[in-house]
């Protein structure tokens, strides 16, 4: 397992997931390798790293490997600093179709991804 997915897993809490929902939180430290170089001064949490977090998250949920196959879309609204809790909500028809993604941080919206994936 790759150093940042390692980390994120390590972060992962309160993780539940019922039907065709699941749901955890991340709050990363400075320390967090994803920050490094990201950005000198005023560390942001990085895009891609949230998307490896909704990975992360689907292989608790399936419980088997999962691969990005597509990031169908992506939008970004508001930066994540080292400390902030972020909440993520998955949701898919069925474990075939794609997965959307709601990121909030408190009553901020932080990021929507529909990302489509494939079992190794």
């Amino acid at each position: 397992m790759n150093p940042v997915r390692k980390q994120i897993l390590e972060t992962m809490k309160g993780f539940k997931a019922e039907g065709s929902a699941a749901e955890a939180s991340f709050a990363f430290t400075l320390g967090f390798i994803g920050f490094e170089g990201h950005f000198s001064g005023n560390p942001v949490f990085p895009g891609i790293c949230q998307v490896q977090a909704a990975l992360v998250m689907l292989e608790a949920w399936d419980k088997r490997k999962v691969c990005l196959e597509e990031i169908i879309s992506a939008k970004f609204y508001s930066p994540v600093s080292p400390e902030e809790t972020m909440y993520f909500k998955c949701s898919r028809v069925d474990p075939g179709s794609p997965v959307k993604v709601k990121i909030s941080c408190g009553d901020k919206k932080i990021a929507e991804l529909k990302l489509k994936v494939f079992y190794a």
